[in-house]
């Protein structure tokens, strides 16, 4: 029974976070950070 409630938290959470998502275009933002940062972060790691 808890396995069942966690997981209907579980997809609640994400239809929400989905949903949010496409409101605020936090996936886009986040990408092209992600890819922005990318290259500086492996020169990072590597430096050290």
């Amino acid at each position: 029974m808890r396995e069942r409630c966690r997981w209907g938290l579980a997809i609640l959470l994400g239809i929400v976070m989905l949903t949010a998502n496409r409101e605020l275009g936090i996936i886009h933002s986040v990408w092209v950070y992600l890819k922005e940062m990318a290259p500086n972060l492996a020169i990072f790691l590597i430096v050290l």
